[in-house]
C-alpha cells in the first residue's frame, strides 16, 4: 500500500495534457559492505488511461555528499579570486556549502561510489539475476551519463561486462564530423564519387575550419610538443575543431586524445 501519493501532470510538446499520480511505498534499507546502508523506495508512477511504470528512488552516503549541505575545508587560491584579504581567509577554516557544488574529480568519484550502491541494492539484484548477460545493454544519456560508471558498478556486483550504448541527451543535437574528418572520407576509393561521399555524411553536419580552430590547434601543440605527447597532424586537428566548437570527440583511441588538455573525449562503442 502506498504510504505516499502525490498529483503529478504536465503538458507535452504537441499540448496535450497528460494527468497521473506518483505512488511511494515506505523506503526499505540495505546492507553496502563496509559502507554503511543504503535505501529505496519502491513505487510507481499511474497515469489516467491506464499506463503505469514501476519505478525507485535510492539513496546512499554517496549520494547525501553531492545533494545535501556539507562542510568543505576552503582553498585559499579560490578565496584570492574574491578579492578576500589574507586576514580575512585566515579566519575562514571551512565552509557550508550545497551538495551540487561538488564537482570536477570529487563529483565523478562520489557518483561511482553512488552507483555502486544502486546497483547492490536487492529489488536491482533480483531483476538482473533473472537475465543473462547478453540480454542486458546499459544506455547512458550523454554527456553527462558517460560519468555514472554503470557499467563498472555492473560488473562488480553482478560479474556481467556489458557495452553502453550512447543516446544524446537532446533530441535536436546533431551528429558532427570534422573538416578534416570529411576530407579524409573523400579521400578514400570506397568514396571516391562525390554523390556516394554526400550520401554518406548526409546524417552529418561537418565542422568548418575558422580562425578559433587554427588558435585551439597551436595552444594544443604547444602544449603536446612541450611535453613529449604529440600526436597525429589530423588527430590534432579533430581535438582543436572539438576544442573551438567545444563538443566531444568521439574516438576508439581514448588514451590518443585524453592527452590533449581540456577536450572532452568520449569511447566509442559500437
Amino acid at each position: 500500500m502506498a504510504l505516499l501519493s502525490y498529483p503529478i501532470e504536465y503538458t507535452e510538446e504537441d499540448a496535450s495534457l497528460v494527468r497521473g499520480t506518483l505512488l511511494l511505498e515506505d523506503a526499505v534499507s540495505y546492507p553496502l559492505n563496509s559502507r554503511g546502508s543504503g535505501f529505496y523506495r519502491p513505487g510507481k508512477i499511474k497515469l489516467e488511461g491506464g499506463a503505469e511504470l514501476d519505478l525507485a528512488l535510492y539513496h546512499n552516503d554517496a549520494t547525501a555528499k553531492f545533494i545535501y549541505l556539507r562542510d568543505e575545508r576552503t582553498d585559499a587560491d579560490l578565496l584570492k579570486l574574491i578579492w578576500l584579504e589574507q586576514g580575512e581567509i585566515a579566519k575562514i577554516k571551512s565552509l557550508r556549502l550545497p551538495g551540487q557544488l561538488c564537482l570536477g574529480s570529487e563529483r565523478t568519484r562520489l557518483i561511482g561510489r553512488a552507483i555502486q550502491g544502486v546497483l547492490g541494492a536487492p529489488n536491482i539484484r533480483t531483476s538482473i539475476a533473472r537475465q543473462r548477460q547478453e540480454n542486458i545493454a546499459i544506455f547512458p544519456i550523454a554527456r553527462e551519463g558517460l560519468k555514472y560508471q554503470v557499467a563498472e558498478a555492473l560488473f562488480e556486483n553482478h560479474g556481467f561486462y556489458c557495452d553502453e550504448i550512447v543516446l544524446e541527451a537532446h533530441q535536436d543535437s546533431r551528429l558532427y564530423v570534422t573538416f578534416t574528418v570529411a576530407g579524409e572520407l573523400a579521400a578514400g576509393v570506397s568514396l571516391a564519387a562525390r554523390a556516394r561521399w554526400e550520401e554518406f555524411l548526409g546524417p552529418f553536419h561537418i565542422l568548418p575550419f575558422t580562425a578559433d580552430v587554427s588558435w585551439e590547434y597551436g595552444r594544443a601543440y604547444r602544449f603536446l610538443r612541450e611535453n613529449g605527447l604529440l600526436i597525429g597532424t589530423n588527430d590534432l586537428w579533430i581535438a582543436a575543431t572539438g576544442l573551438a566548437y567545444r563538443v566531444p570527440v568521439v574516438t576508439r583511441n581514448v588514451e590518443h586524445y585524453r592527452r590533449v588538455p581540456d577536450l572532452e573525449v568520449l569511447a566509442y562503442r559500437p
